[in-house]
């Protein structure tokens, strides 16, 4: 697939949800860690995500991830997205026209549910804005009249590093009406995703970005 906003061909490794469910191949533990450094640009993908495992699901990834289509809609589960960039790909995305111009990306509304840890471009001061909590969620199609209706929690945590190229409005995608809110289910820690620390006394310290 071709990622307009990168400017490149995109190198993808794809995770089919729904044929993991239905062989019930999942991990015991209920997450994925994938890394591939063959080459510059891997991605992973994940397509037919709409049911879940049982369980519930968390993906871990150094690389960016795009999710195609509807995502833990049917039967909702713990579900967590942690990458170095996420773009979020409509049901009528096509491979086959994602390197021609917007008027060709024609997208259908998307419902995604999924607690999320991502980077994004730092705004350069006196240069590029980054588009803000808005815009970490990114996108590649023309979304104008339809909506992405979107439930979880969203942490930003460090600078992407593989998906890099600044945010511009336009040109490459256009903003959906955006349903996004916090899934208050969240507040059940039955609820959490696979992975997800429980943490009982909370020690007040210091961070730093190291790279």
């Amino acid at each position: 697939m071709y990622d307009a906003r990168e400017a490149r061909w995109m190198d993808v490794i794809q995770i089919d949800v729904g044929r993991m469910v239905s062989d019930s191949v999942w991990p015991a533990n209920g997450i994925i860690y994938l890394s591939d450094y063959r080459t510059s640009n891997a991605v992973v993908r994940l397509k037919n995500g709409s049911r879940l495992p049982p369980n519930g699901l968390t993906i871990a990834t150094d690389l960016p991830l795009y999710v195609w289509g509807h995502y833990n809609t049917v039967n909702k589960r713990g579900s967590a997205l942690l990458c170095d960039a996420i773009t979020f790909l409509s049901p009528a995305w096509l491979d086959s026209r994602s390197n021609l111009s917007l008027s060709n990306r024609v997208p259908t509304s998307q419902n995604v549910n999924a607690c999320v840890m991502t980077g994004h471009v730092p705004t350069v001061y006196g240069g590029g804005y980054s588009g803000g909590l808005e815009n970490l969620l990114r996108f590649l199609e023309n979304w104008s009249s339809q909506t992405v209706t979107y439930r979880g929690s969203m942490i930003d945590l460090w600078y992407s590093r593989r998906n890099t190229r600044a945010w511009v409005y336009g040109g490459y995608y256009t903003a959906p009406q955006r349903n996004w809110g916090f899934d208050t289910d969240l507040l059940d820690p039955d609820n959490w995703p696979p992975g997800t620390p429980k943490v009982h006394t909370v020690q007040r310290g210091a961070w730093r970005q190291i790279s």
